[in-house]
């Protein structure tokens, strides 16, 4: 997985949740967000994909991307 390289992280802790981790876990939330913007994937797919409970937890993930996108938050980097 692409964002698990950019993010330098397995694989492993953006697709699996892990019941002992409380933090925030940005790489997580931004492959929702790349599977729903770049993957036109739904929520139900991607709350599936990500082992979550309820579409909400990966909309609430997702809309947190957004604002902080438009927020400038992240930083686009060109790789030449």
């Amino acid at each position: 997985m692409r964002v698990a390289g950019i993010f330098n992280v397995s694989t492993d802790l953006i697709i699996k949740k892990l019941k002992y981790r409380r933090t925030a876990n940005p790489a997580r939330a931004f492959a929702m967000y790349v599977c729903q913007e770049y993957g036109n994937m739904s929520l139900r797919n991607i709350k599936q994909l990500f082992g979550l409970g309820h579409t909400g937890s990966a909309s609430y993930s997702i809309n947190k991307i957004r604002h902080e996108l438009g927020r400038g938050k992240w930083k686009k980097e060109e790789k030449d």
